[in-house]
């Protein structure tokens, strides 16, 4: 009898490894999630960096001969701009160092963008680092890597 308890205890303790449940399936909080389309550019010819599951898209532009990064916030379809408050800050590493950056609105309407640009002399140089960004209420780092995709 106790051996029956424990084998039964043991297969049920099994049937919970690996379960697929919602919770283990999307353990990562929006803070740290970081999705990437490497072989697909936006609409204005930019890398696509998925934001949550497919919320929405930022566009970015890294232009370095200008030493400056476009951003379109654009929705789930990867092509329509997506309006948002506020601006997302760049939290960037750079040799070594660190450095954040706020963006700037561009076309703004009632205080809301979905196109925002920084300009500074470290983005004349390859970067890395985070866009901090809040979307639909709910703030979201999505990573920049370096892609040899964009304007030299």
């Amino acid at each position: 009898m106790k051996h029956l308890i424990t084998c039964i205890f043991i297969v049920i303790a099994l049937s919970f490894v690996g379960c697929d449940s919602p919770i283990s399936k999307n353990s990562n909080t929006p803070e740290e999630k970081k999705h990437g389309h490497e072989d697909e550019h936006g609409p204005h010819g930019g890398e696509l960096l998925e934001v949550g599951e497919h919320l929405a898209h930022i566009e970015l532009i890294h232009n370095e001969e200008m030493g400056k990064i476009t951003l379109y916030i654009l929705g789930k379809d990867a092509k329509t701009a997506e309006v948002i408050e506020g601006t997302p800050m760049l939290n960037l590493k750079y040799k070594g160092t660190q450095k954040q950056l706020k963006t700037v609105a561009m076309n703004t309407a009632e205080n809301k963008s979905s196109h925002f640009e920084a300009t500074d002399k470290i983005l004349k140089e390859e970067v890395t680092g985070r866009i901090a960004v809040t979307i639909k209420g709910i703030k979201y780092n999505i990573n920049i890597e370096h892609h040899h995709d964009h304007d030299h």
